[in-house]
């Protein structure tokens, strides 16, 4: 019977420790800045484009995906959050604008419905298994653009 204790009670102590280990923190934090302005400033300049036919990058976002290529949950606080978006937040990884025209800019196609998709973004506040949680704070910048920024941050690293 004591061993059967002990054994439970390492056993919690090693997911306790895992749980420390794994779980996101300030530090882990991706952070975006949605600047207010694109003048004089070191920033990335984005073009949401209203049509598909020009764009970059096309991303679809949608709430049920059978098959996503990344999974994020909303969240409603950036305590909770790994990948935290903002209006012109301090000390943030990565500085974005919007841009009117296409020029100069990297330009994407969000919707809910894409034929060819780059990537398909689920995104709910439903997803207890998701790969990342999402905290959006912006008044330019939507949550289906939010999640398609922080993809597009992911796959620039990548190359």
């Amino acid at each position: 019977m004591f061993a059967l204790f002990f054994r439970a009670s390492l056993m919690l102590q090693l997911f306790a420790a895992m749980a420390l280990i794994f779980s996101p923190s300030a530090e882990s934090q991706t952070r975006i800045s949605a600047e207010s302005s694109c003048a004089g400033k070191s920033t990335s300049s984005i073009h949401f484009d209203q049509t598909v036919f020009q764009a970059d990058y096309k991303i679809m976002v949608s709430e049920y995906e059978v098959e996503p290529d990344l999974r994020i949950r909303l969240v409603n606080s950036p305590a909770l959050a790994d990948l935290v978006l903002a209006d012109d937040l301090s000390g943030s990884d990565l500085a974005i604008c919007r841009s009117a025209t296409r020029s100069d800019s990297t330009t994407l196609f969000v919707a809910k419905f894409v034929t060819q998709p780059d990537v398909t973004i689920m995104l709910n506040t439903r997803d207890r298994h998701a790969d990342y949680t999402l905290y959006v704070d912006s008044k330019t910048v939507s949550n289906d653009q939010a999640a398609a920024l922080f993809w597009l941050a992911f796959e620039q690293r990548r190359r």
